[in-house]
Order: C-alpha cells, then structure tokens, then sequence
C-alpha cells in the first residue's frame, strides 16, 4: 500500500511539474542604463593646495555636541 502511495505522489509531482513548463515565458526586452563612475586624478600638489588651514572659530550653536577630554561627543 505505501509503495502505490509514493508511485502515486511522485506521478502527481510529474505531472504538476510539467504541466507548469508552459507557464515559464521569459522574454525580456528591457533595456538597462548603468552610471560608470570614473576616478578623478589629481597631483598630490594640486590635492594639497586646495585646502588651507584657518584659525578655530567659535560654535554659534553648539546643539548636542559634548567634550570629555580628548572627545569630542
């Protein structure tokens, strides 16, 4: 009896698995743009010079910024 029961699930595994080939209708037509970023180069001079050092300059409105030591939170 269980031997008929296992034939019997495998042929229904079978058929529901062909019977749902049709379903398969893979037809893609879409196109795909990609954004390819590309580095920038620069001399490490350049890079350098364009960054100068200025003088500490008092917060207005600090907000929730904490210091403890070293720290700042």
């Amino acid at each position: 009896m269980q031997a008929l029961y296992k034939s019997w699930l495998l042929f229904a595994a079978v058929a529901i698995g062909i019977s749902h080939q049709g379903c398969v209708k893979d037809k893609c037509k879409t196109t795909v743009t990609l954004t390819m970023y590309t580095p920038v180069l620069k001399a490490t001079a350049d890079v350098r010079a364009e960054y100068q050092i200025q003088a500490p300059a008092e917060i207005a409105a600090p907000g929730k910024i904490y210091m403890k030591g070293n720290y700042i939170f």
